[in-house]
């Protein structure tokens, strides 16, 4: 009976716990710097219209982007006609997508443990037939024996946040002065777990040029995301 070998799963395990515990977020972030006023007044809005910026949720996402933001020059004011932009904050998450993955499982038996007896037959000196036993033990060991084709499937689910800033000068109103948005795709269904990893990955790039979608790669000690975790 074919044996699976249980430093294939010890490692398979740990490979799992690793992933599982890696955080990946893709940023893309563009802007146009000549565009944003030296001041960089700004009051928050959400944008999106089914969510007020009195809602809860947003109030506590919300902190997690203001801070930033307050680390790059920008001064959150209350009123619009104080504000020379308009920062619109934006979050959802999918429903979950089934995905399936095939994988070739390696399988390990144990072999050997067998014992040969064989004769061997020689012609002395004095022309006599001699015989000569002997006894060879094989230990036993394991072995690759084969490959066993197996399939799951996983829930995922995409999260995004996105930041858009619109300048509200006279005759320069809506404006998009830049956007960074954030995607994250994985078995973590709640934003309230995610935000301290999309704001932490948001840090360098928010409000900036990334020129290029990135992947920023974060774990739960990551002092990035300590530092914003409440």
């Amino acid at each position: 009976m074919p044996r699976v070998y249980p430093a294939f799963f010890t490692l398979l395990l740990m490979l799992l716990t690793a992933c599982s515990n890696t955080v990946r977020i893709n940023v893309d972030s563009i802007s146009d710097p000549s565009s944003i006023p030296p001041d960089k007044d700004y009051i928050m809005t959400s944008g999106m219209p089914e969510i007020s910026h009195d809602d809860l949720y947003f109030r506590e996402f919300s902190r997690y982007f203001q801070e930033i933001l307050q680390e790059k020059g920008y001064t959150r004011v209350e009123s619009r006609s104080e504000a020379d932009l308009e920062v619109r904050l934006s979050y959802g998450i999918s429903e979950g997508k089934n995905i399936y993955f095939t994988y070739d499982r390696p399988i390990y038996d144990f072999i050997g443990g067998d014992t040969i007896v064989y004769t061997t037959t020689r012609r002395g000196k004095d022309g006599k037939t001699v015989r000569t036993t002997e006894t060879v033990h094989i230990p036993t060991r394991q072995a690759l024996v084969g490959y066993a084709t197996e399939t799951s499937s996983r829930t995922v689910h995409t999260s995004f946040v996105i930041l858009e800033a619109v300048s509200l000068s006279p005759g320069d109103e809506k404006k998009t002065l830049w956007k960074t948005t954030l995607r994250h795709t994985s078995e973590i269904n709640d934003l309230r777990r995610l935000m301290p990893y999309f704001a932490a990955a948001a840090r360098p790039y928010l409000g900036q040029d990334t020129g290029m979608a990135r992947t920023v790669k974060l774990n739960p000690s990551d002092p990035a995301v300590m530092a914003i975790r409440p």
